[in-house]
């Protein structure tokens, strides 16, 4: 008896991220923290901290690894999701990327949920926390608090530089479930392609 061909995907792997980084301009900056998180109620999320790899503390300001671990993360998609990824973190990635000698991220599919609300939304700025007070959702972002930026990034080994690195991965992880809770409200205006 013949097997029927199965079907080996009916609905595309999403991946939905957010980078943290210590300097909005890449050339002089580095990736301090990323997150990923397959879209879904048991979607797993990947967590990459600088202050994790080795030879962090002693070298701070190589983000090599962490940056070809993101990269290589993101492509395993189908496709990628952010808030602002485009203009901000696909390019800070890849500008990171070029720095240290390595390809670029293979961009799969990539929907940028600024586009759509930029387009379907007359907001007073178009801020992740502006569409999330919005639509109520219930995780909140925190502030962007600058001390923590630099506790985080200069003083790692330190215990207030490990608080500070906490304080940011959070607000990272809040980011991006944040942008997972948006992308199911804004679906209605998303053409579906699957």
């Amino acid at each position: 008896m013949e097997k029927k061909p199965t079907m080996a995907k009916l609905v595309p792997a999403v991946g939905l991220f957010d980078i943290e980084t210590n300097n909005l301009d890449a050339n002089y900056g580095q990736i301090m923290c990323a997150v990923v998180k397959e879209y879904g109620d048991n979607g797993e999320i990947y967590t990459y901290r600088c202050d994790e790899y080795k030879d962090y503390v002693k070298r701070p300001w190589d983000d090599r690894l962490i940056c070809i671990d993101l990269r290589d993360k993101l492509e395993e998609f189908d496709e990628i999701s952010g808030y602002n990824s485009v203009f901000f973190d696909c390019s800070y990635l890849n500008t990171r990327l070029a720095f240290h000698g390595e390809r670029p991220l293979r961009s799969p599919k990539h929907r940028d949920l600024f586009f759509i609300v930029k387009k379907n939304l007359r907001l007073n700025r178009n801020t992740l926390d502006v569409v999330q007070r919005l639509y109520g959702l219930e995780t909140t972002k925190t502030a962007v608090a600058s001390d923590m930026w630099t506790q985080a990034s200069r003083a790692p080994h330190l215990p207030e530089g490990k608080a500070a690195m906490d304080y940011i991965v959070d607000h990272c992880v809040r980011d991006v479930i944040i942008t997972e809770q948006i992308w199911s409200k804004l679906s209605p205006f998303v053409k579906k392609v699957w």
